[in-house]
């Protein structure tokens, strides 16, 4: 059960690392005025909105839990 807790722990923590290295690659004036930025912010995006609605279901998730009990 440990394990897969950490495991968890890891993978979200991985998960919110990406968009962080993303914006880092933003800092270097090369890659803001490349082509790569676009489709690096479409990704960062997509992550965000990815993490915000796996939050979202996770809480619910906590919620039904608790009215179960």
């Amino acid at each position: 059960m440990l394990r897969l807790k950490a495991i968890r722990l890891m993978k979200r923590n991985v998960v919110w690392l990406i968009p962080v290295l993303i914006l880092g690659t933003g800092a270097f004036p090369g890659i803001l005025e490349s082509g790569w930025w676009n489709a690096l912010r479409i990704i960062l995006f997509l992550i965000i909105i990815f993490v915000c609605g796996w939050d979202w279901f996770r809480v619910v998730q906590e919620q039904h839990e608790g009215e179960q009990m």
